[in-house]
């Protein structure tokens, strides 16, 4: 299990780090133009329907009954496997053609404050990814199905493979003028992952050739699929909430204009990445003991580890609202990328950067309350942070402009992660963890409010903020000792993984292993 929590880790963050320098590129080579906005706009046309069954419904309620099959009965695992391999190619068909009949549509439902010739660019984007995607399906339930096999590779390599396919795309279509080939890099990427992944599973004789070519509608092939099924129509809650986030954002972020559509992404991107280096580490580390715990010793276990993240997150968001332009200017600041992409990126980011902390706690608690079977509060938390999202969103961007897409998520994120402490059974520990951290709050407030809109003021403020909040870490015993155990287990985590001899192990798969945090774009 730890194996393949480094190798998912591994294999994400490296994603993730060439993820930034795909949106570079795209930013140099694009900025917030026509092209970057219809781009996001095709990936979230695509991606928010497909991701409805390759998030929670895969890594919920696929995996945990395959790994228990493969050690119980291993033609009932490969019965589940290839049906629910079936049914997903065949939803990837379907959703292919629908996509060329009725992306339009679609499109001028997402876009409705855009004109035709984005509407019209948009729509060649989403046929070429719709293409890809009974590839993109196929090659997702292979890597859980790997994983049930203690094979962590498909998956891990994800994310890179998608950008690699990305960067190409971008360069072909800005050499050769065609933007349309931007989206073609992510069906292209996907055909030759799917192949591997095929010819993978092959020679390491998970499945034979016989095996694939048995009839699926089988009485005993669909009794087999019934757990899975009744599973996965409660987790497919999450990412449906989720999904309507990002595709009410990009209808919200449609009549701002195609300079809103195109910052919204390269905002998300720095946010999801602080989260990922975060919230994954130390959700990898310690979910999995949750499921054995005893309710008391659950909570307290729960209660120590949001008290360091909560530190750590507060330090992360007040740095990043602070030294959002700079960030911004660093990263995309090229090229294309002109001072109004600046400026309307990173008012974004600093919306975001307000609720960083509450999206690093509603991570960690709902997969605390999936650990423990509770997918029911899991939901409810994830829902109410959507529904308080979408609700406050017209209001805050027409107090804020574009800025206010960044502040919605940030409120919906706080009611999330409330509701999820209070379900967790941990919102006075979270409390009391808020109050201890006032000293750094209050500097927080302070900085926002005097300094000055430069780089260097920035920087001098964030010294500032960074100052208070270590001051009040050491004066602190119980956020000491808490902040310096996540830096001893990651010293520990480093030294197990080199002791590490064993190739191939048979171990229990964890449960959210190979999730990946799923955006409406890539």
């Amino acid at each position: 299990m730890l194996r393949g929590a480094l190798s998912l880790f591994a294999g994400g963050l490296m994603g993730k780090l060439l993820g930034v320098f795909r949106e570079g590129l795209l930013a140099y080579l694009y900025g917030t133009s026509e092209v970057a906005a219809a781009n996001r706009m095709a990936q979230t046309a695509v991606l928010s329907p497909l991701n409805l069954v390759t998030t929670d419904a895969l890594s919920g309620a696929f995996l945990p009954h395959e790994a228990r099959l493969q050690k119980d009965d291993l033609a009932q695992a490969l019965a589940l496997y290839r049906i629910v391999r079936g049914g997903l190619t065949c939803l990837g068909m379907v959703f292919a053609a629908a996509s060329i009949l009725l992306g339009q549509q679609f499109v001028k439902f997402l876009a409705p404050g855009l004109d035709a010739s984005f509407v019209d660019l948009t729509v060649s984007m989403v046929v070429a990814m719709a293409v890809g995607a009974p590839f993109y399906l196929y090659y997702n339930i292979a890597g859980y199905f790997a994983m049930a096999n203690a094979d962590y590779r498909i998956s891990s390599v994800r994310a890179t493979g998608q950008s690699v396919g990305l960067v190409i795309g971008i360069v072909a279509g800005y050499l050769c003028g065609r933007p349309s080939l931007l989206a073609w890099g992510f069906t292209v990427a996907y055909v030759l992952m799917a192949t591997w992944a095929v010819a993978r599973i092959r020679s390491r004789g998970y499945i034979s050739s016989g095996d694939a070519t048995g009839s699926l509608f089988t009485r005993e092939t669909l009794s087999t699929a019934k757990p899975f099924l009744k599973s996965a129509s409660v987790l497919i809650w999450m990412p449906l909430f989720s999904q309507s986030v990002i595709i009410t954002e990009k209808i919200e972020a449609s009549g701002l204009g195609v300079d809103a559509v195109a910052a919204v992404d390269y905002a998300r991107i720095i946010s999801d990445t602080g989260i990922l280096l975060l919230a994954m580490p130390i959700g990898l580390a310690s979910l999995p003991t949750f499921a054995v715990l005893a309710e008391e010793e659950f909570r307290a276990r729960l209660s120590a580890l949001t008290r360091p993240l909560l530190a750590l997150a507060v330090l992360c968001g007040s740095l990043l609202y602070l030294l959002a332009r700079p960030i911004v200017q660093i990263l995309f600041g090229r090229g294309q990328f002109g001072e109004s992409s600046v400026v309307i990126t990173s008012s974004i980011v600093r919306g975001l950067s307000l609720g960083i902390g509450a999206l690093l706690l509603s991570y960690v608690l709902t997969k605390a309350l999936n650990a423990r079977g509770a997918n029911i509060q899991a939901i409810l938390s994830v829902g109410i942070a959507a529904v308080v999202t979408i609700a406050v969103r017209p209001l805050s961007v027409d107090a804020y402009g574009a800025a206010g897409l960044g502040n919605a998520i940030s409120i919906g994120a706080v009611f999330g992660a409330l509701t999820a402490a209070l379900l967790a059974g941990i919102i006075l520990p979270l409390l009391r963890g808020l109050l201890v951290l006032s000293p750094t709050l209050a500097a927080i407030f302070a900085a926002s409010a005097m300094y000055p809109d430069d780089n260097a003021g920035a920087m001098v403020a964030s010294i500032c903020v960074a100052a208070v909040w270590w001051a009040n870490v050491l004066l602190n015993r119980e956020l000491r000792e808490a902040v310096m155990a996540i830096a001893c287990t990651g010293k520990r985590r480093r030294a197990i993984k080199h002791r590490y001899v064993g190739r191939h192990r048979k171990s229990e798969v964890p449960t959210h292993a190979g999730e990946q945090i799923s955006r409406g774009s890539l």
